[in-house]
């Protein structure tokens, strides 16, 4: 009996750490049941984000360039479209400025070969 008075240090696995270790035990249990949902999620927004900066490059370049050639939808047959204006003065495309024959120009086109079969 007079061993167990003389020590002051304490047990080195209390009920008190037991009791703490539980909940511990059962949020890491609840983390690593729901990673695989953390994952998706996170890998969603990260192609979501990637898909939103694409579609915002192809809108750029849409009212940004007349397309290749300038007046493709006189001639047909485009290497790129591009809805912006010409101006044959500066020839250089006015960014910003729809010309409303290169948007009406977008149904007469084979947009079909210009985008590929998969759309």
């Amino acid at each position: 009996m007079r061993d167990l008075l003389s020590d002051r240090r304490g047990f080195a696995f209390s009920l008190d750490v037991l009791l703490a270790i539980i909940p511990l035990t059962i949020l890491l249990g609840m983390l690593a049941a729901d990673m695989d949902n953390i994952m998706y999620l996170t890998q969603s927004t990260v192609y979501q984000s990637s898909l939103d900066r694409q579609a915002s490059d192809v809108a750029d370049a849409l009212v940004e360039s007349s397309g290749i050639p300038p007046d493709w939808e006189q001639k047909g047959n485009p290497d790129s479209i591009g809805l912006a204006r010409y101006d044959p003065v500066r020839k250089i495309p006015q960014k910003n400025y729809l010309s409303p024959a290169k948007i009406a120009g977008i149904n007469t086109t084979n947009m079909g070969e210009l985008v590929g079969p998969e759309y």
